[in-house]
């Protein structure tokens, strides 16, 4: 069996695994632009909280057109303001890039890792693409792996008025900077529920839909007519659960280009890289442990 994985931190990525001739796969990639053009809410804000990566698209008032964003989904909480951070609920916050330099916490490293920072993951992304200077009234459309299992606390966490405080540089030259963050109608969807519009026409009567995240795979049963018939989550599988598997292992050990004693992230770098190709059968027990 040959396994071919796409790294979770792009745009699209799915895994594709030859099935016996009786069975049929349909291969699809959902980018999050897709939510923008498939979507029937005039909605301000479209976020995707990942486990690797938060991918978002924001639409300011009175615009038609969409401005995306990507960054690592870290979120680190400081004692003291650092150059790039903002407060909110009298915590201060580091996110994204800026978060690795700091002790940071990725949100797909708990189950609550989600709710936590679903809060200053979005100010982040709006923040980034708008600015910290005006006030802002949105809506936001989330996508979540389990709508049941999160939708409500996010829900929760992000909805209604928030203070977001720019803290005033170490030299003073730029005073502390107050911004209202209003979030209106919020709509939790679940992961991959649109997908299905991009192969109804290839399914007879029903389909799977396998999700592979960077923490998680999520298989979904689903009939032609979108309706869902059964969805469970598996959790440390997801492409970190694979290179975890491989570290503890030491599948790789010795390899050309690898660290003697390497990270996750580590080998999810070398696995993608031209070195990497090459060790897919030293792997394999590991993968195949996860799927």
């Amino acid at each position: 069996m040959q396994i071919e994985c796409h790294h979770p931190s792009a745009t699209n990525y799915f895994c594709t695994v030859p099935l016996p001739p009786h069975r049929k796969m349909i291969a699809t990639t959902y980018p999050i632009q897709r939510a923008a053009d498939t979507t029937d809410l005039k909605t301000s804000l479209i976020i995707d909280f990942g486990n690797g990566d938060v991918k978002a698209l924001v639409r300011e008032p009175g615009q038609d057109s969409w401005e995306a964003i990507k960054f690592p989904s870290l979120v680190a909480k400081l004692t003291e303001p650092q150059p790039g951070c903002f407060q909110v609920n009298n915590q201060l916050y580091l996110v994204g890039e800026d978060a690795r330099l700091a002790t940071c916490i990725r949100t797909g490293a708990s189950d609550r890792g989600k709710i936590d920072n679903a809060l200053p993951l979005l100010i982040h992304a709006l923040r980034t693409l708008t600015g910290s200077a005006t006030s802002l009234a949105v809506d936001v459309v989330f996508t979540s792996p389990s709508v049941k299992q999160y939708g409500a606390a996010i829900t929760a966490a992000i909805s209604g008025h928030h203070e977001v405080i720019t803290p005033a540089d170490e030299l003073a030259l730029i005073g502390q900077q107050q911004q209202l963050l209003t979030v209106g109608k919020v709509v939790p969807q679940l992961e991959g529920h649109r997908a299905i519009e991009l192969v109804k026409a290839d399914i007879q009567t029903r389909a799977m839909l396998v999700d592979v995240g960077n923490r998680t795979i999520i298989t979904t049963f689903i009939e032609k007519s979108g309706r869902i018939l059964s969805r469970k989550a598996f959790d440390s599988c997801g492409v970190r659960g694979i290179a975890s598997r491989v570290v503890t292992a030491e599948s790789l050990a010795g390899m050309d280009g690898l660290k003697l004693t390497p990270s996750e992230e580590d080998v999810i770098g070398f696995l993608l890289s031209k070195k990497g190709r090459k060790a897919k059968d030293s792997i394999e027990p590991q993968v195949m442990a996860c799927v």
